[in-house]
């Protein structure tokens, strides 16, 4: 598996730059080889040797994020970083979500049996549907993929999406929740469908679901002091 990163001799130098200064690099890179035959395996032995050789006491290890911290102390290391467990996302599995997302209804019609919704005719009523639609789409980082796989909720009750997800808008069959009204809200996300559970709908990865949030939405943080980016 490959990616983008160091090679073992860059690293050493890299090393050698960050912790000691660019007048002990020659000394780093000779150890190259000791890392090549050895850091994979070895990572506390190898710890300890740089140490030495580069004398300092000050080099931490770090090698993994949320998955590889949960498989116990021994990955962990000096550093890890938490990265989507942080969110609630897979593999934390046992992690609260902290993310919600609702959006309000626009208008709610009574569609008639064999009338079509959205774009391309993509559905089409079998019975009298009470169609809602709601002001969010796929400007809003809400994948189009999802259109007519995922559900929103109310309440504890699962409401399917119908049709396509266009720009601005998705349509929602809310003929089993008659109390619904314009201006009430429906849950996207939240405790009863985390941001895996709309990945799947769409076909794609928490991750994905999370940095497509678009900025349209209007924010609200709980549970701590927001820092407006500038000030960060």
């Amino acid at each position: 598996m490959f990616g983008i990163g160091f090679s073992e001799l860059l690293l050493i130098a890299v090393i050698a730059l960050l912790v000691l200064g660019p007048e002990r690099l020659p000394k780093a890179a000779r150890f190259a080889g000791l890392w090549v035959r050895r850091a994979r395996a070895q990572w506390y032995s190898v710890k300890t040797e740089l140490e030495r050789e580069l004398a300092t006491e000050d080099l931490r290890r770090s090698l993994s994020a949320t998955g590889g911290a949960l498989l116990g102390p021994d990955w962990r290391h000096d550093l890890v970083r938490p990265g989507i467990g942080l969110y609630g996302g897979l593999p934390f599995a046992e992690a609260a979500p902290v993310v919600r997302l609702s959006v309000p209804i626009l208008q709610i019609r009574a569609v008639a049996a064999g009338e079509a919704v959205g774009y391309g005719a993509a559905w089409r009523a079998e019975r009298e549907t009470r169609v809602a639609t709601i002001s969010a789409g796929y400007a809003d980082g809400l994948i189009r993929a999802m259109g007519g796989r995922a559900r929103v909720f109310h309440g504890g009750r699962a409401l399917p999406m119908l049709g396509r997800v266009s720009m601005d808008l998705i349509t929602v069959d809310v003929t089993e929740a008659p109390g619904l009204a314009p201006g009430d809200a429906l849950e996207l996300l939240g405790p009863r469908q985390t941001i895996d559970a709309l990945a799947g709908a769409a076909g794609t990865i928490g991750y994905e679901i999370l940095t497509s949030l678009g900025s349209r939405y209007a924010r609200r943080y709980e549970g701590g002091e927001a820092i407006p980016l500038a000030e960060r």
